[in-house]
């Protein structure tokens, strides 16, 4: 009886374990996407592909995903932001994931403006979201600002600002439309790639936001470095717009638009497509045993 037996209880068990291993399969499957970032809106400036080298954005001003129109013009500019095969990168507890490319003012003489929306609707109160781009400061200027603005969803009026510092620190700033300077970050600015992190809170009576410079990738953020109130007419943020006047220069990157701070800082995960590809692997192996 045992002889007769000891096979089928064998088959039984081969039988049960590719389906405990299937099973974990589908799970794994099922989260990957989840580990992987979903965008609002994102522009990483591919060139070349997108873009080319020394042409303006603004042709044809279409790259990346999420967005509502593409980059135009804002106000008058006597200057265009430019395709760059120099991308900006960034590391800090893991790299940045980066499109090669990105977008470049080099004029020491022309203001360099553009914008782009990414919500056409109102958000409304408890909504949160975040933005996140590399930037780099070529020139230690005063008078003359690099600036990555928040605007309206549907036009150009101005909702909150980070800028290079006005003063001769050199340092970057977090301001409301009327100017009004909620602190102060950063230092040795010029040459260097920052990763600034802005998050709104929508809140009824005075939507916040906060600004983290060169934060941890792969982990939660910490305390922001600024943090301000915008007042109660913010909710139509749907917008950014960037900025270098007159004589300053300097580069932007990888432009994000998420729901939280993982949305906007992706790193590779080769960990868990190896563990994938592994189990895969020895799914083969019990499948060949049984033949």
């Amino acid at each position: 009886m045992k002889a007769g037996v000891v096979p089928e209880i064998r088959s039984t068990r081969t039988t049960m374990k590719t389906k405990s291993l299937l099973t974990s399969l589908a799970i794994l499957i099922a989260v990957l996407p989840q580990a992987r970032a979903v965008l609002i809106a994102y522009d990483g400036f591919s060139t070349p592909g997108t873009y080319t080298d020394g042409t303006t954005i603004l042709t044809p001003g279409n790259g990346g995903s999420g967005w509502t129109d593409n980059w135009t013009v804002s106000g008058t500019p006597t200057g265009q932001f430019t395709g760059t095969t120099s991308g900006l990168t960034y590391s800090n507890g893991g790299a940045l994931t980066t499109t090669a490319g990105a977008a470049i003012d080099t004029s020491t003489t022309n203001t360099t403006q553009m914008m782009r929306h990414f919500s056409s609707t109102d958000y409304v109160n408890g909504d949160s979201i975040y933005l996140s781009f590399l930037v780099n400061r070529s020139a230690a200027l005063s008078t003359s600002l690099l600036e990555f603005r928040l605007i309206n969803k549907s036009g150009d009026s101005t909702r909150a600002i980070f800028r290079s510092s006005s003063s001769s620190a050199d340092s970057w700033t977090l301001a409301d439309a009327s100017n009004n300077v909620f602190g102060t970050a950063g230092s040795s600015v010029v040459g260097n790639t920052f990763f600034a992190v802005m998050r709104v809170d929508f809140l009824t009576g005075n939507t916040g936001v906060s600004l983290w410079l060169n934060p941890a990738l792969n982990t939660p953020l910490g305390a922001a470095n600024i943090s301000g109130g915008l007042g109660s007419s913010s909710f139509d943020i749907g917008g950014v717009r960037l900025t270098a006047q007159a004589s300053a220069t300097g580069t932007f990157d990888e432009v994000r638009v998420g729901t939280t701070y993982a949305d906007v800082s992706p790193i590779p995960e080769p960990t868990t497509w190896a563990l994938l590809a592994g189990s895969l692997t020895v799914l083969v192996v019990f499948r060949r045993r049984r033949s």
